[in-house]
């Protein structure tokens, strides 16, 4: 018999499970939205910081004015 010139064929990863474990952790990484999440909250977080910080801005002008009415009247 003559040796064939075929190439030895590569074994498949599915035989050891090494395909099945990566596509569960492919999948896994996929669903994942904690960081979606943190980010979420982030936003929402310097929203509110933001109204507060305009609110105590528009509130301190007022009170500044008023304080300065006082002040004056005073004298």
């Amino acid at each position: 018999m003559v040796p064939s010139a075929e190439p030895p064929r590569i074994t498949s990863c599915k035989s050891n499970g090494l395909e099945a474990r990566l596509k569960q952790k492919v999948l896994k990484f996929l669903k994942d939205e904690s960081g979606a999440t943190a980010i979420e909250y982030g936003l929402i977080a310097a929203g509110i910081a933001i109204a507060i910080i305009t609110a105590v801005n528009g509130v301190g002008s007022s009170l500044s004015t008023t304080f300065t009415n006082i002040s004056t009247s005073l004298k």
